[in-house]
């Protein structure tokens, strides 16, 4: 009899055991998959923001499992690094997408400069949140459709800080400086961001006294360092430099940024030596220049002249490794020939992959400087075969050079005349 109870009670005993074993001993194996997909998704990211998108799809493909943050990681590391199309090939394929998805593609759009395609996803999204709305209104203000940005935004379910600084920010790059204010005034809460964005866009239409009573209004303006730096530009463009550096001196953390605005604020004065020893300044503190920076910079050492500093500006953007730089290049190119190395002009166009309309006037107008007529003109054809069409600042540069030379302007028999010389 107890033999039998026992016998019967084995089956259950057995139940019991694999029971047991799929709920816990199966604990460590989920637990040790979780962490490897964590730990690959951010492998993704890391990745592909630093530009290794190949080695990134590598970690994608060979993972046993993903979940839906794999899938967004490589959508949005496709489009980060202008491969808009695959990211949409990749976000087609999704078996299951959230809202980030959906973001990540609007956004994907935006910065690959499709504003259209960005809409036609945020109208299909299938449910959107706040962040949805923020990066469509965003696009639209980015590329100047500030009355379908307006129209969004009047349509939103929920606004928050940055539904209001977007289109605040939208209206002033626009002109539209009332609208901003007014929408300034309507806010029901305000951070620090938002008085930022709204004394900026004082400063940036001319409108300095409006940003000065609304900076001294500004709640915690002594440790704002962004807000401080905007109104160290608006001084400056104003031509109050000493009001511009009282300012400066009062940041006790001064950033790249301060640093930026008050030596372009020289440079832009004519005050070059300045610009210069508050760049020595700046290094001194083991700041490192950023592009912006050195523009400034050699900016400064265009209006003094000086070659040796311009040298040695050169041999820092050299180690930063923004010798490619177009707007640096394009610095370079008019720092040299102020200085009279037009050789060095010339090589620093080199440097340039996809020189721009800036980059062809610039090295053209130094040609003309130093009365290298053909020089001029023979950067005009390379221009005009680069599918880089001319406008009025070039053609000045090609009279300018025709007049330092003492040449009359595309003589017939100029061996490099192009057919728009005749035009001309």
């Amino acid at each position: 009899m107890l033999f039998r109870q026992c016998n019967s009670l084995i089956p259950k005993i057995q139940i019991l055991e694999r029971n047991f074993s799929r709920h816990f001993l199966t604990q460590p194996i989920r637990f040790r998959s979780t962490q490897h997909v964590y730990a690959c998704n951010v492998r993704i990211a890391s990745l592909s923001r630093t530009g290794k998108v190949e080695a990134a799809r590598q970690v994608f493909d060979t993972m046993p499992e993903r979940d839906v943050v794999s899938w967004n990681a490589m959508v949005t590391g496709y489009w980060q690094n202008r491969d808009l199309k695959e990211s949409k090939m990749l976000f087609d394929l999704m078996p299951v997408r959230n809202v980030v998805s959906w973001n990540s593609m609007i956004a994907g759009c935006v910065e690959n400069e499709r504003v259209d395609e960005a809409f036609e996803y945020f109208c299909n999204m299938p449910g959107r949140n706040t962040a949805s709305w923020n990066v469509m209104i965003s696009g639209f203000v980015r590329y100047g459709r500030i009355e379908e940005a307006g129209s969004l935004f009047d349509k939103m379910p929920r606004r928050n800080v940055i539904s209001y600084c977007a289109m605040i920010d939208g209206y002033a790059r626009n002109g539209k400086i009332r609208q901003a204010r007014a929408l300034f005034d309507c806010m029901p809460s305000r951070n620090d961001v938002t008085w930022t964005v709204m004394i900026s866009g004082y400063v940036m239409n001319g409108r300095f006294e409006e940003a000065r009573e609304l900076f001294d209004r500004m709640p915690d303006k002594d440790v704002n360092v962004i807000a401080t730096t905007v109104m160290i530009t608006g001084y400056c463009k104003e031509r109050q430099i000493e009001n511009a550096r009282s300012l400066f001196e009062a940041i006790q953390l001064k950033d790249c940024a301060s640093f930026n605005a008050m030596i372009t604020g020289y440079a832009q004065n004519g005050n070059g030596e300045e610009a210069l020893k508050l760049h020595t300044q700046m290094l001194r503190k083991g700041m490192k220049p950023d592009p912006s920076t050195l523009v400034s910079v050699l900016t400064a050492c265009s209006t003094l002249p000086s070659l040796k500093e311009g040298r040695r500006t050169h041999v820092i953007i050299l180690k930063r490794g923004f010798d490619s730089h177009l707007s640096i290049c394009n610095a370079l190119i008019t720092m040299y020939s102020k200085c009279g190395g037009i050789l060095d002009s010339e090589s620093a166009f080199s440097h340039l992959n996809y020189p721009d309309l800036v980059s062809w006037n610039t090295i053209i107008a130094a040609f003309a400087q130093h009365g290298l007529y053909e020089k001029a003109v023979s950067f005009f054809s390379k221009m005009r075969m680069s599918g880089c069409e001319p406008d009025g600042v070039t053609f000045l540069g090609l009279f300018s050079a025709c007049g330092h030379s003492g040449m009359g302007p595309f003589k017939t028999g100029e061996k490099n005349r192009t057919d728009d010389s005749n035009e001309i």
